[in-house]
């Protein structure tokens, strides 16, 4: 089948008798958006740390070789930017090429950066938790009783 439309769907020519009829104008299709996965079942924050996980996964993928030809092109737009010959064309490229070699770097740093960071969220809330323990323990001395 090949799709005419988010919710209509139409058979490839020659391929078997068709006994469907497309659908009216203003007439959803059998075939509708509620058979589309939603994903509200899932917790957004797993479906933002998997998105990022598979977004390093792809990044990951590319070799020195195209890593050195950015890095080889930036200066080359870089070089460019400072000479004042920069075009917008050539603007946009040196954000995109910024933008990939940033991709880049995260997949081979970012794993171990989300574990800093998660290893220091858990320090300031153990923190938080220690600064609560005292105040709660200077309210409840004898001496704050008086």
């Amino acid at each position: 089948m090949r799709t005419l439309s988010a919710t209509a769907l139409a058979p490839d020519e020659g391929v078997g008798p068709s006994t469907a009829s497309p659908p009216a104008v203003g007439q959803v299709a059998a075939t509708s958006m509620s058979s589309i996965p939603t994903f509200t079942g899932y917790d957004r924050q797993v479906y933002a740390i998997e998105s990022r996980r598979a977004g390093r996964i792809n990044a990951a993928s590319v070799s020195d070789e195209e890593i050195e030809a950015l890095l080889r092109e930036r200066q080359r737009l870089l070089d460019k930017k400072f000479d004042e010959t920069l075009s917008r064309r050539e603007s946009n490229r040196l954000e995109y090429v910024r933008w990939s070699l940033a991709r880049v770097e995260d997949a081979r740093t970012g794993e171990a950066l989300d574990a800093l960071e998660n290893f220091a969220e858990q320090y300031k809330q153990f923190h938080d938790d220690v600064v609560a323990l005292a105040d709660q323990i200077t309210q409840q001395s004898p001496a704050s009783r008086r």
